[in-house]
Parts: C-alpha cells; structure tokens; sequence
C-alpha cells in the first residue's frame, strides 16, 4: 500500500501530464483533457480535481471507466486481479455511481457480460475461452473449448446462442 504522501503524489500525475502536454503544444485540447481528467468520476470522488459529471469530458469519462477495468484485471497486485466477468460485474454493481450511466452501459454492452478473454466453465464441465461477444444476448457469446488432446488451431468453437448451454462459472 502507498503511504499517504506518495498516495498524494501519485494522484497529481494527471496534473502533471496535463504540464508536459501543454509543454508539447501539438496535441489537441481533447487530448489533454482526457490527460487531466481519467481519474476524475461522474460522483466527484475522483482526482485531482474531484470534478463531477458534466465538467469532465465525455472523453476522459470514456477512458476513466477503460482505466478502472483495466485496473480491476491487470492489478499490482495479482493475487487481487478479477477476471473480466467479474471485474465488469463490481464496475456495475459496486461502482456503478462512480461513472455516466449511459457510458457504462454502453461499455458493458460493447464488452459483454463476459469479455473477450473471459475463462468460463459451461454446464457440461467443459473449459472454454470467450473469444467474442453477442450485444442482443450477452449472457451468450462465442466461446472456444479447452481441450489439452485438441490443438489450439483446431479447438472448437461454439456460438451459445445456437448451442444453449449455460455458462455456470468465469475461472480466473
């Protein structure tokens, strides 16, 4: 864990990136808002500047909710990384406030339930991989099936809307 001096620090990376870009001078204003801005939070609860709402940038509002996904998965700590599935359902059910409605659920809905990567365990016992989603049935995307007899290139794929079975796990 940072100490609270570094923790400080650590969130005036926004501000200083927005320094070193203006500094640049060819990158356009969008650019550097999202630079100050992807760590701020539609509730004011993020930083530096604790803006709310419509004073960040639907940009920046964009990548914050990417930034904390990506977060969630890929922690410092890996032991404390979520698999994707689970990190889209805390961002829906936990952060859900933290960020525009409208963009979330956009993101969930582009993402899938279970993201691209996602490990699952389908009801028959078998291991699978989400290897793309279905947007009009999220809780059925194209899977591809672990199995160690089988080479990578000839692994099946199956599209659970047309084979309907249940996803019952993500495996992280």
């Amino acid at each position: 864990p940072l100490s609270n001096p570094e923790l400080l620090l650590y969130q005036m990376h926004p501000s200083y990136g927005v320094k070193i870009a203006q500094r640049i001078g060819t990158l356009p204003a969008a650019v550097i808002d999202i630079i100050g801005q992807h760590h701020e939070m539609n509730d004011g609860s993020g930083y530096p500047h604790q803006l709310k709402g419509a004073q960040i940038s639907q940009l920046a509002q964009i990548v914050a909710i990417v930034n904390s996904y990506d977060n969630l998965c890929n922690s410092m700590n890996s032991a404390k990384s979520c698999s994707p599935f689970e990190a889209m359902s805390y961002m829906y059910a936990k952060q859900k406030g933290r960020f525009d409605q409208k963009i979330l659920s956009l993101f969930i809905t582009h993402m899938g339930v279970y993201p691209p990567g996602t490990v699952i365990k389908l009801e028959d016992g078998r291991i699978a991989t989400v290897i793309s989603t279905n947007p009009q049935t999220l809780l059925r995307p194209n899977v591809m099936i672990y199995d160690p007899s089988v080479p990578a290139t000839e692994a099946p794929i199956i599209n659970l809307v047309e084979e309907p079975l249940k996803i019952i796990e993500s495996i992280r």
